[in-house]
């Protein structure tokens, strides 16, 4: 972008800050670890994930362990439509939203559409307003969830997310809402508000895109959207330069296994033979109650 070019359509996407620009680079290079993994440096990782968990929630007013991160509002909006329709039962079950909806929320609707669910889309007033009373009178017996966004990302308009969700809640269905364009511009007190679920995104607000967070209620609970296990305890040098060859990993990894069969590694124990591991990982066990000391 040019220095003569003036650049206003935060609307859609904003420049990374400076700041965040320089907090990314620094787990990036230094603090790269794997949350999940056990060893210092997944520890330090996990701390720096949890900080920063609860840094959004408090911008938001919800309690970190409500946030999940996601790749963006996109997955967010996904995850809270079909989380909570998939795992319905009732043979069809029923999905209102409005006419004026972000397209990854219409999109959601319409495949969900395709697996059965009824979806009723309320018109918008001229004024670009969703009348909480059309949502209202949309309401069924089997309505399992009202999606409406908080600010729209075209007209600017503010939907009146309180008094939806206040309707929700005496009809017992779960609300979901979009707040993609409007959090860290308008004040968000999800834990006292009648929201069930709030999609978040990073770069609308200085943040990198790629980024995102589905704010959970504790009461609510979606159907899994993707599977996956703790990974092992893995064992490998702390430091070395970023250019690993094939080479210098399979020396490395010969070095672990021969040290782990001369005594050298406490507590380790190797899968496969030297021909069937592969090079690059040197998989190790860590006995319950023992010390990893490589």
């Amino acid at each position: 972008m040019s220095d003569q070019e003036i650049y206003l359509d935060y609307a859609a996407t904003s420049p990374v800050d400076p700041a965040v620009t320089a907090a990314m680079l620094e787990c990036l290079q230094h603090e790269f670890g794997n949350p999940s993994s056990q060893h210092a440096a997944g520890r330090r990782a996990r701390r720096l994930v949890e900080a920063a968990r609860a840094a959004v929630a408090a911008r938001v007013g919800a309690e970190p362990e409500c946030l999940l991160f996601t790749s963006g509002a996109t997955e967010a909006n996904n995850l809270a439509l079909q989380g909570v329709l998939r795992r319905q039962r009732s043979a069809r079950p029923h999905l209102v939203t409005s006419r004026i909806e972000h397209k990854s929320v219409l999109d959601a609707a319409r495949a969900l559409e395709a697996e059965g669910v009824e979806v009723t889309y309320v018109e918008a007033e001229a004024d670009g307003s969703v009348d909480p009373r059309r949502v209202a009178a949309a309401i069924r017996a089997d309505t399992a969830l009202v999606s409406i966004m908080h600010v729209n990302n075209e007209t600017g308009v503010i939907q009146d997310v309180n008094a939806i969700g206040a309707l929700c809640r005496e009809r017992g269905v779960s609300f979901h809402v979009d707040a993609a364009q409007s959090a860290g511009k308008l004040p968000l007190e999800l834990a006292g508000a009648p929201i069930d679920l709030c999609s978040l995104t990073a770069h609308k607000v200085c943040g990198p895109k790629g980024v995102g967070a589905l704010y959970v209620a504790p009461h609510t609970v979606l159907a899994a959207q993707v599977h996956a296990a703790s990974r092992s305890v893995a064992c490998a040098p702390e430091r070395r330069p970023r250019t690993r060859s094939s080479a210098w990993a399979g020396r490395t990894s010969s070095r672990i296994h021969t040290s782990r069969r001369r005594g050298l590694l406490r507590c380790a124990t190797g899968y496969g033979t030297s021909s069937s591991q592969f090079p690059g990982c040197a998989r190790t066990v860590r006995p319950r109650g023992a010390r990893l000391t490589c």
